[in-house]
């Protein structure tokens, strides 16, 4: 099961106001598009990038796959 779905199957037992107010805060603090982010959509393309030729001259980087949170200090 993905973080994702057990993220959704959570929310989906919250009271409808807690549940509103925890959008709102993801919202919030993910700037982009406020959600939660898919480990397939989001993470294994740079997986997949880092594991190519094409990344073989980087080292010693740290990759934010947060959607943006890091950057404004979330």
């Amino acid at each position: 099961m993905m973080h994702t779905e057990v993220a959704e199957r959570y929310m989906a037992r919250l009271p409808p106001e807690i549940r509103k107010s925890s959008e709102a805060r993801l919202a919030d603090a993910i700037p982009m598009g406020g959600r939660l982010g898919d480990p397939m959509k989001d993470l294994a393309p740079l997986l997949v990038f880092l594991a190519g030729a094409g990344s073989s001259y980087i080292t010693g980087q740290v990759f934010a796959v947060d959607g943006g949170m890091t950057m404004l200090g979330a």
